[in-house]
C-alpha cells in the first residue's frame, strides 16, 4: 500500500495540510517543519500521486509528441532532443507514430489533447495544410509546435494558422526558442 500524506501527517502529529505545504516548499511552513517533514517522508518511501496531483492542479505534465515514423533515425534524434528539454522542467513524454497516416494523425492529436499539457506534432499534412486542425482544436489552447520534414519549427496559432516558421535550434543543437520553452514543473 502507498504510502499517503494522512500518514506521514499521523507518524509527525501534524495535519495532512502542513505536510502537503511542506512537501511543496510552502513559505508558511518553518523549515524546521519541512525538514521534519521531508525526513519522514523519506524514511517512508512517500512517492507522489501523480493522478492526484493533476486532479489538483488540472496539469498532467505530460507532453504528446506525435511523429511519421518512429524507425526513422531523424525522429529518433528530435525525440531526445525535446526530452533534454522537457524532462528537465519536470515534464514526460507521450509519443506517438501516425505511421504517416493523417487520419490516425488526427486520430493521436483528438487522443493526446485530452490527457496532455501540449502537442509537438510532426504532421504527415503538408506545412500550409492546417484546415484539419482547425476542427479538431475547439477548446482554448496555447500555441502548438509542429515539425516538418525540412526541420523547420512550425508555431500554430489556437485557431490552427501557421504564425512562425523557425529553424528548429533543438535539432541544430542551439538552445531552443523562447515561444517553445515550457514553464518549470511545480510539483
Amino acid at each position: 500500500m502507498p504510502v499517503t500524506l494522512a500518514d506521514i501527517a499521523r507518524e509527525l502529529g501534524v495535519s495532512k495540510m502542513t505536510v502537503s505545504r511542506a512537501i511543496n516548499n510552502n513559505p508558511l511552513i518553518s523549515s524546521e517543519t519541512r525538514d521534519r517533514v521531508l525526513e519522514v517522508a523519506r524514511r517512508m518511501n512517500y512517492q507522489p500521486n501523480q493522478h492526484a496531483r493533476a486532479l489538483a492542479t488540472n496539469r498532467s505534465y505530460l507532453i504528446g509528441v506525435i511523429v511519421p515514423d518512429l524507425m526513422n533515425l531523424y525522429f529518433a534524434e528530435v525525440m531526445r532532443a525535446i526530452e533534454s528539454i522537457t524532462r528537465p522542467a519536470g515534464f514526460q513524454l507521450l509519443i506517438c507514430s501516425s505511421d504517416e497516416d493523417t487520419t490516425r494523425e488526427l486520430d493521436e492529436v483528438e487522443t493526446l489533447l485530452q490527457r496532455t499539457d501540449g502537442l509537438i506534432i510532426s504532421s504527415v499534412f503538408p506545412p500550409t495544410e492546417t484546415r484539419p486542425y482547425r476542427k479538431t482544436y475547439t477548446r482554448p489552447m496555447e500555441p502548438r509546435t509542429g515539425i516538418n520534414r525540412r526541420r523547420q519549427l512550425n508555431l500554430f496559432d489556437p485557431d490552427g494558422t501557421r504564425t512562425e516558421l523557425m529553424e528548429p535550434a533543438t535539432v541544430d543543437g542551439k538552445p531552443a526558442p523562447a515561444s517553445t520553452a515550457l514553464p518549470p514543473h511545480q510539483p
